[in-house]
């Protein structure tokens, strides 16, 4: 970045979206961050700030998992686009699917099938994703956030319904399930008013083919959404809990580029049985794990939130991946970094630094063991981005 540049805001989470510059002679000291020598600079609350941000101006304490050291990873670019895409997913058949959320006014396409030759086609037809102002969430495409296809080949769609951040459109939130083979919309999935509210932006999905529930994250008001696929019920988890909401006052970037929206319950994952599921706060440091059958029916609030537990602090991060041996894999958004975590252990370890990851956002993984992450360039206002990219590399074993 160069110096004295002030980034302009930039379309992602609920308004306001604002980035700013400080003179290096004002940065608080940098927190060393293990052995890999990530940095994560945090200080005061910048100028322009969400409503609903943080109050604290204290330099936030670093994580304090143990971070551990890898070999060498290469990143394989896979596909670059001119425009900004969130979601990526593989389907056990091997086809491959993105998203574009409708974050201005010039988002020709929510839903691509990904082809072999890194281009991209309107999925399941053009006129699904033909969305003007004015059109049902039932039958068109409002502001996808996330796509997610699961072992039976069914491709979940995860549609926000509120474009450019200006409010959850009337009719609220979707969820849409169709038959990748065919393309043909199996069922769409509404959501009560009460859970859900005007500034909610629902993000990314995991569904329990077992048990029949999906789990979604309200990245714009923090919840956890559980949702009874056979009778279509919906409840709305740890809504008022910390665990939910904003830890940190901003991101830092190098060069003290600051990220200060205050983006809520982002990233989620299952654990291979379905009996954990893993989230974590885009603007905060930890990851947690909750036991899902506590969310699959009312438990009190007070005995759910005592159920949550830090598994680590991994940093800031936005999508969340896990491996066959267990591993939870995220983006580290302030170092370009991606980073696993052992569950188990607790322990962190970045398994690939290099400035092209621009925002590891999504990941998604091939039969062969190979992971992708699409990168959103959300730290920089568009006139600083290339293209918006997806890369691959092969994990390291243990």
């Amino acid at each position: 970045m160069r110096p004295g540049w002030r980034a302009s805001r930039v379309s992602r989470y609920p308004e306001p979206l604002c980035y700013h510059m400080m003179n290096s002679a004002s940065l608080c000291p940098r927190l060393l961050v293990g052995v890999t020598a990530s940095l994560l600079a945090m200080g005061g609350l910048a100028a322009c700030s969400s409503p609903a941000a943080e109050t604290a101006t204290q330099p936030v304490a670093a994580p304090d998992s143990t971070l551990a050291a890898t070999p060498p990873v290469a990143l394989e670019l896979v596909a670059q686009n001119d425009r900004q895409w969130t979601g990526l997913t593989i389907a056990p058949n091997g086809r491959r699917f993105v998203n574009f959320p409708r974050w201005s006014d010039d988002v020709p396409v929510s839903v691509a099938e990904l082809l072999a030759d890194g281009t991209t086609r309107a999925w399941p037809d053009a006129a699904r994703n033909n969305w003007t102002p004015g059109s049902s969430p039932d039958e068109k495409f409002g502001c996808v956030q996330s796509v997610v296809a699961d072992r039976r080949n069914r491709l979940w769609v995860v549609d926000a319904n509120n474009p450019q951040f200006k409010g959850v459109l009337p009719g609220g939130p979707r969820l849409h399930a169709f038959d990748i083979a065919s393309g043909r919309l199996l069922r769409t999935y509404s959501f009560p008013a009460a859970t859900w509210n005007p500034t909610s932006y629902l993000n990314d999905v995991r569904v329990d083919v077992d048990r029949d529930v999906a789990y979604l994250t309200d990245s714009g008001s923090g919840a956890l959404l559980v949702v009874e696929l056979a009778s279509g019920r919906v409840r709305r988890q740890l809504a008022e809990a910390p665990v939910t909401k904003p830890g940190l006052p901003y991101l830092e970037f190098a060069g003290g580029l600051k990220f200060t929206n205050q983006v809520h319950s982002d990233g989620i994952e299952l654990t291979a049985s379905g009996d954990t599921l893993y989230f974590a706060v885009l603007t905060g440091e930890k990851l947690f794990r909750v036991p899902t059958r506590l969310l699959r029916r009312a438990t009190a609030p007070d005995s759910l939130r005592a159920a949550v537990q830090t598994v680590a602090s991994i940093g800031p991060a936005d999508g969340l991946w896990r491996t066959a041996d267990g591993r939870i894999w995220s983006g580290m958004l302030t170092t370009d970094a991606v980073r696993s975590t052992d569950p188990r252990t607790g322990t962190v370890t970045d398994v690939v630094q290099d400035p092209r990851i621009r925002w590891a956002d999504t990941f998604a993984e091939d039969a062969a063991g190979n992971l992708y992450f699409t990168t959103s360039q959300l730290q920089y206002a568009p006139a600083q981005r290339g293209k918006y990219a997806i890369y691959r590399f092969r994990p390291p074993t243990r």
